[in-house]
C-alpha cells in the first residue's frame, strides 16, 4: 500500500510577504547598512522604511528593487527556499567582509607610504 504524501499547505500571501521583509532586513544587516541608509536610497523616512521591514506597510515594486540594489541582493533570492537564502546570506556576508578587508588594506598601504616618506 502506497501512501501519498500530502503537500504542505501553501503559506498565505501575508506570511510570504513577512518572510520576504525579514530576509530583506537580514540582508541589510549582513551588509552592515542602517535602516536610514536604505530608507534614503528608497526616498523614504526612516520610520516609513522601518514599517516596511516590520511588515506594517507594503512597499511598491520600485521600492523593493531599490532596497535590493542597496543591500546588493538579487531580488529573486528573496523568493527562494530557505536553504538558498542561507547561501545567499553567507555570500552577502563574505562580500561585506571582503570590502572591509580591502578598505583596511588600502589604509595600511597609505600609512606605510606616509612612514616611508
Amino acid at each position: 500500500m502506497q501512501f501519498m504524501s500530502k503537500r504542505p499547505k501553501p503559506k498565505s500571501i501575508d506570511d510570504r510577504i513577512a518572510e520576504i521583509c525579514e530576509r530583506l532586513a537580514n540582508a541589510r544587516k549582513l551588509s552592515g547598512l542602517t535602516q536610514s541608509t536604505v530608507a534614503d536610497a528608497m526616498g523614504l523616512s526612516n520610520s516609513q522604511y522601518s514599517r516596511i521591514e516590520n511588515g506594517a506597510t507594503d512597499m511598491t515594486l520600485r521600492q523593493f528593487l531599490v532596497a535590493c540594489e542597496e543591500v546588493r541582493l538579487d531580488p529573486s533570492l528573496l523568493f527562494a527556499n530557505p536553504v538558498d537564502t542561507e547561501v545567499a546570506d553567507l555570500q552577502t556576508r563574505l562580500r561585506a567582509s571582503e570590502g572591509k578587508l580591502a578598505a583596511i588594506t588600502r589604509m595600511l598601504k597609505s600609512d606605510k607610504d606616509i612612514w616611508e616618506s
